[in-house]
């Protein structure tokens, strides 16, 4: 069974190095704490744009938490990184980020893929990606 990806796409008014660095550079600024192992403790979002690099978060409670690793970066065009975020450490997912310019601006395509057949009912809960891809569209777009 195919479990499809979760897709997203925004139009944001900044250039696209802005969104890039936005979403890389300031991924703190942007994520929502609930979307974290300890919202009530959280203090650190970090996306290390080199491949290998570390997607992670860091709480009072639990330290650092790494919950992605980067597996292709073009910048300021594409992200694509793993993520366990809630999740299986086995199966991780694919997040991947493109950026392209637009005649608004940029156009962000979002896609939350490589889902498992096994984990086909935790995706249900990633059904909140529109609140989190608006907070950082909000950002991105304060800086056009």
């Amino acid at each position: 069974m195919e479990v499809p990806p979760v897709r997203h796409r925004r139009a944001l008014r900044c250039d696209v190095v802005t969104a890039f660095d936005t979403w890389v550079r300031d991924i703190a600024l942007w994520w929502h704490p609930d979307y974290t192992p300890d919202p009530a403790t959280f203090r650190d979002a970090r996306v290390d744009p080199v491949a290998g690099g570390a997607v992670s978060f860091t709480c009072d409670a639990t330290g650092t938490v790494v919950w992605g690793r980067v597996e292709q970066v073009e910048r300021p065009r594409l992200l694509v990184h793993t993520s366990v975020l809630g999740q299986p450490s086995e199966h991780p997912t694919r997040i991947r980020v493109e950026l392209a310019p637009s005649s608004h601006g940029t156009t962000l395509l979002f896609e939350h893929g490589g889902w498992h057949p096994s984990l086909a009912e935790v995706r249900l809960k990633f059904g909140e990606w529109p609140l989190i891809l608006d907070r950082f569209v909000a950002l991105a777009d304060s800086r056009a």
